[in-house]
């Protein structure tokens, strides 16, 4: 069975799904280099991961297996094996949207992930390393940019979300984003393999593909760059990427795969942060401390069956009908609800 996939890119090319004696094979024209990297049974990440107490649990979602991940015009990804579904667990969950959030994997819409035993895991990562500030900008949790039929929070805490579902949900992205900040093999890693990731394309979403695809249907592309104009009138969604050894943009000019350079973009489109974070800009003191505080002061306030009241060793969280104050080691934060 051949099932077409995803949306059109780069002179008609799609992922496809080949189901072959029960097992799902994911085709996609396109590297699938950060799905080797992120959660490929061979990923060079998993070693460090396993030798820390915390981040071993990580281990249980490192299990695709990926075929050719650097070559140009595509690899293949799948699961190493089929498993039932086990009770889903909000802990490995909420483990997972902290692993993302450190990273800035985004898109990951519902579209984007398979179920294994009792987690999800993502089959489809072309955005990485986005500066991020919130955990929903994962796609993982609610954002304005996914309908809620898109998001896979909603669709799994549909059966209920209940406070103990929220505590370990919590617990989970609070403890994996303290020993991901911690951890000094991370560290060195991504200091001196720095060389490893920087080729790797990196797709940058310049517009929601509904906006391209309602274009698509009433040919009417007055509003949009020659270079998205180029893609659209072949009946292409446009694609656009970028890497982290650069601060420009790139497309594919024909089906050989020639490389053309997005001429039209401002360059304040990188200095705004809506490009990549380098590597050593993720392990920043600054930058860490900032992204978990106000990703568990999101947590708390958005999501249902937010806590009045939550206490652990190292932590503290309240939530009033006016705000949300957490008391994280010696800092104190507080977020207003509007």
């Amino acid at each position: 069975m051949d099932l077409r996939l995803g949306d059109v890119h780069n002179f008609g090319k799609r992922t496809a799904a080949i189901v072959v004696d029960g097992q799902t094979i994911f085709l996609k024209p396109r590297p699938v280099f950060w799905e080797y990297f992120f959660f490929g049974a061979e990923s060079p990440l998993l070693p460090i991961f396993e030798r820390d107490l915390v981040l071993k649990d990580l281990s249980d979602l490192f299990v695709l297996k990926v075929d050719r991940p650097l070559e140009t015009r595509g690899g293949s990804v799948h699961l190493l094996a089929e498993s039932s579904m086990g009770k889903l667990s909000w802990r490995l969950f909420g483990m997972l949207n902290a692993y993302c959030t450190f990273f800035g994997l985004s898109d990951l819409h519902a579209n984007n992930l398979v179920r294994r035993d009792s987690a999800f895991v993502p089959v489809d990562i072309e955005c990485a390393f986005m500066p991020m500030l919130l955990p929903n900008e994962t796609g993982l949790l609610p954002h304005r940019t996914y309908k809620t039929a898109h998001c896979i929070f909603h669709k799994i805490s549909g059966n209920g979300f209940t406070s103990v579902d929220f505590a370990d949900l919590f617990n989970g992205f609070r403890d994996c984003m303290i020993a991901l900040i911690s951890s000094e093999g991370l560290k060195e890693f991504l200091s001196s393999r720095h060389s490893l990731l920087s080729s790797v394309p990196i797709r940058i979403l310049l517009r929601p593909s509904a906006d391209y695809s309602s274009a698509c249907a009433s040919g009417n592309f007055t509003e949009f760059f020659p270079e998205e104009k180029i893609q659209l009138s072949r009946g292409d969604i446009p694609y656009f990427y970028t890497t982290l050894q650069t601060q420009k943009l790139f497309y594919y000019a024909d089906e050989k795969y020639e490389v053309a350079e997005f001429e039209y973009i401002d360059p304040r489109f990188f200095s705004r942060g809506r490009a990549v974070a380098l590597p050593d800009i993720l392990l920043r003191r600054q930058r860490c401390e900032t992204l978990l505080a106000s990703s568990l002061l999101w947590l708390t306030a958005r999501l249902p069956s937010g806590p009045l009241r939550l206490s652990q060793p190292g932590y503290s969280v309240v939530r009033s009908q006016d705000d949300v104050r957490l008391s994280l080691g010696p800092r104190d934060y507080i977020a207003r609800l509007r």
